[in-house]
């Protein structure tokens, strides 16, 4: 059985979380988890034994993240049940297209995607650390518009709306990022003087081979994903 999570299943959430490897920001988060986004669980012998979590987006797109499953019930379908009670309710709602991000070693969840029917769109690198800012930049021009905008681990399309609630920065060496709310920050336009600082992530959309100014600062604990897109 899938249903909603409620409250009350958040200790089991973050358990499955800890032993299927993922010690990661869902524990970090907390609770609060639960209360962005949809999350659904997926029931057996009277268990919660996975979970996955749906957002909006303001592309009329939808976003998969946190897909978990119990170590002990791997190999029973119980991740692709899940994706696609989340692609049924999404499609049910109007949703156009549902999207992911897989790190690139995640062979699991980038073969499980790809079975379903889902396409890679863009190569993302991450990086600890924001490039310092020097100046604000009144506009973006059109030239450097990316395929999607990074609002904080979530992607979505550029649309005026969107581009609207960013903030774009020049740095040293002319290089441009943008920053969406408080923390989700994204290089638009790159330069070997710029300077990262801080303990945030910030990311880029990767077109051909990254210079080795940027690599260095390549994230130890995210380094390379990739988003996945499906058509509804």
């Amino acid at each position: 059985m899938i249903r909603d999570a409620e409250p009350s299943d958040w200790l089991s959430i973050s358990e499955i979380s800890k032993i299927a490897g993922y010690d990661d920001y869902i524990n970090a988060i907390g609770p609060s988890y639960l209360s962005s986004g949809r999350v659904i669980v997926y029931i057996l012998d009277e268990r919660i034994v996975g979970f996955l979590k749906v957002e909006a987006l303001p592309d009329n797109s939808a976003w998969l993240s946190g897909l978990r499953v119990h170590p002990g019930y791997r190999r029973m379908s119980v991740a692709t049940q899940l994706t696609e009670s989340a692609l049924d309710s999404s499609r049910e709602s109007g949703v156009k297209r549902i999207r992911l991000l897989v790190q690139h070693n995640n062979l699991r969840s980038s073969s499980l995607v790809k079975k379903m029917g889902f396409s890679k769109t863009a190569d993302f690198c991450f990086f600890r650390g924001v490039p310092e800012a020097v100046s604000d930049v009144p506009s973006l021009l059109p030239g450097l518009v990316p395929n999607y905008i990074n609002l904080g681990w979530v992607f979505c399309e550029p649309l005026p709306n969107v581009l609207g609630e960013c903030t774009f920065f020049s740095t040293a060496g002319n290089g441009i990022v943008s920053r969406f709310g408080n923390n989700a920050w994204q290089i638009i336009r790159p330069s070997d003087s710029m300077v990262f600082k801080g303990d945030e992530f910030s990311c880029i959309e990767i077109h051909g081979e990254l210079p080795d100014y940027l690599l260095k600062h390549v994230s130890p604990e995210f380094d390379y994903g990739s988003i996945y897109e499906l058509s509804l």
